[in-house]
């Protein structure tokens, strides 16, 4: 009986459902650009990709809003590598999905008209029809109104 119990709670254990002695780890921006920059590797589902993209974008974008100049270049320099890894050729679900988490952000909390130009010019490079209508139902009298 008592090897039994250690039988299920050694398979509970290895399945994740139950706690070992470590707590889980908390998701990071790096971690996910890693996942999503990742070439090798079973493809990931559409929902799964935008999770990620989504997540990895919004904690960048919170890094564009402020006036730490380090911190916003630090987020603009991730969200060109995380847009350049979208947008290789051969990877269409990977671009649509970032191109969405992109423009979904584009006035995000605090987010100060530069940094809106940024999100909007890494939209610029990787966005297809999909940026269109969210571009179009932006203000005219928003301050880059004249720059797209």
């Amino acid at each position: 009986m008592q090897m039994t119990l250690r039988v299920v709670a050694a398979l509970m254990l290895s399945a994740g459902l139950v706690a070992g002695g470590e707590a889980p780890k908390q998701k990071t921006v790096d971690d996910v650009i890693a996942r999503l920059s990742a070439k090798d590797g079973p493809e990931k589902k559409a929902d799964e990709l935008d999770a990620d993209y989504a997540f990895a974008v919004a904690e960048l974008v919170k890094g564009l809003a402020g006036d730490d100049m380090s911190k916003w270049q630090a987020s603009d320099t991730k969200l060109d590598a995380l847009c350049c890894s979208a947008s290789t050729p051969g990877r269409p679900a990977h671009r649509l999905a970032a191109a969405t988490a992109l423009v979904a952000n584009i006035k995000a909390q605090g987010l100060t008209a530069l940094g809106s130009e940024r999100v909007i010019r890494h939209i610029e490079r990787i966005g297809a029809g999909e940026a269109v209508p969210a571009l179009a139902a932006r203000p005219r009298e928003h301050p880059l109104a004249n720059h797209v």
